[in-house]
């Protein structure tokens, strides 16, 4: 069975070798409440699953579980606390599940958990060297080199969120942003769903009056349907973000040196041009290599 929690949402599937998604669902993570309340999501929809999973005849013997944040890869433990879900700090997943389900758990960081599979089943299959990028209520990265993911000494490598967003002119060079891990000038503070919910208010503002109600009704989806409908602000801001992101991955494509670039999350699922507008970036800004660029795909399992 796969959890995979996000900062609003959390989903849960089960299956088999020959049918890997035989049951699947999807319910709020409940993260403004606190930890607890988050907690209790994850057993909620884990009991859900091994119900289903008994009316089908299929027994489930453990579970993997994306999370964000940096994940202790021998315990499973979060040891420091992550932007966007409160009191992360020193999270047991492992002991979590032990005690209410009876389950082993093993938990992977959630970026980390996409490129291993988009490496090996999905868009980077067979390219050996994949970068993935995902994109939701905040930016995260991970990598396969030559079969293997590239955690760091510490399991907290590849946080390409957390990256400094690079000085472009025009577009990245007034004042830098405050990220929602405490810093000013991440990449995330330009692209991640937060940040884009909270430009889309500011540009809101400048288009008319914007009552207090109206302002907490305004949301990242709302964004993205916008933008899905043809509005041009949306777009404007949709595509600013994009390209911060494609000058961004720049870094990391330099010192990794992929065959493959995936995208995929919430945000470049609600918006249909996204991989597009990162691709121009990468093509117009050309590394200097005897493999050019790297090809640049949307995620094969989409926001799963």
């Amino acid at each position: 069975m796969g959890i995979d929690l996000g900062g609003t949402r959390v989903k849960v599937a089960f299956g088999m070798p020959r049918v890997p998604v035989i049951w699947s669902h999807e319910a709020p993570s409940r993260a403004e409440r606190g930890r607890a309340h988050v907690e209790a999501a994850l057993v909620e929809v884990s009991r859900a699953a091994l119900a289903q999973a008994s009316v089908r005849g299929v027994c489930i013997e453990g579970l993997c579980i994306a999370s964000p944040g940096i994940v202790d890869p021998v315990s499973g433990r979060i040891p420091a606390g992550t932007p966007n879900l409160p009191d992360w700090s020193a999270t047991d997943l492992p002991l979590l599940f032990g005690a209410a389900l009876g389950l082993p758990a093993v938990v992977e960081n959630d970026a980390n958990t996409a490129a291993y599979a988009e490496a090996g089943w999905g868009a980077g299959q067979g390219a050996g060297n994949v970068l993935v990028v995902t994109v939701g209520t905040g930016v995260g990265g991970g990598a396969v080199v030559h079969g293997r993911l590239l955690r760091g000494s510490a399991g907290a490598g590849m946080e390409l969120g957390h990256m400094a967003a690079p000085y472009v002119p025009g577009l990245i060079d007034g004042e830098a942003p405050t990220c929602s891990c405490g810093r000013s000038g991440c990449l995330e503070a330009h692209v991640g769903g937060w940040a884009l919910r909270k430009q889309w208010v500011v540009r809101l503002r400048e288009l008319g009056p914007l009552s207090d109600a109206a302002e907490a009704s305004v949301t990242l989806r709302g964004l993205l349907e916008q933008g899905q409908g043809g509005d041009t602000h949306a777009i404007a801001l949709l595509r600013r973000a994009a390209t911060c992101l494609g000058h961004g991955l720049r870094v990391a494509i330099q010192l990794l040196d992929p065959a493959v670039v995936v995208l995929g999350g919430g945000v470049v699922d609600g918006c249909p041009p996204w991989v597009g507008w990162v691709r121009k970036v990468l093509d117009a800004t050309r590394v200097d290599a005897a493999g050019g660029n790297p090809k640049v795909r949307n995620a094969k399992f989409g926001n799963q």
